[in-house]
């Protein structure tokens, strides 16, 4: 069966970045599994994985802009030590993830993880947003 519109695909991949260091990966113990078509997974992805078929193997390159877009500076937020109240200063790192909490909850699902990329006395998260 082809993958097509509104089938349901379960894979195994490794991400990696331009380094070919190991970002994230699923394997055949914990396979990846997603809706074609319904906007669950990163566009370009879903576009090269349109017509592939069982056990087709591949390696693919997403450009930022069919990902989650280019690096945007405007994206950037500088939020105050105090916001991390009740963090263990050693979990307060460059590379930690940290979810949002707005006055309409959390917005884990609408916000993907916060990444702190800056100094421990300032740190600034950023985060992309949702499509």
């Amino acid at each position: 069966m082809q993958i097509a519109q509104h089938t349901v695909v379960t894979m195994t991949y490794t991400l990696t970045n331009d380094k070919g260091e190991i970002l994230d990966q699923a394997d055949a113990s914990h396979p990846f599994a997603y809706l074609h078509g319904a906007s669950n997974i990163i566009a370009g992805l879903e576009k090269q994985l349109t017509g592939k078929q069982a056990n087709d193997s591949m390696t693919v390159t997403v450009p930022p802009a069919e990902a989650y877009g280019e690096y945007d500076e405007r994206m950037t937020q500088k939020v105050p030590r105090a916001m991390f109240q009740g963090i263990p200063e050693e979990q307060i790192v460059a590379g930690a993830e940290f979810h949002a909490q707005t006055a309409a909850g959390n917005r884990s699902s609408a916000f993907p993880p916060l990444t702190m990329t800056a100094s421990p006395s300032t740190p600034t998260i950023r985060w992309r947003a949702c499509r």
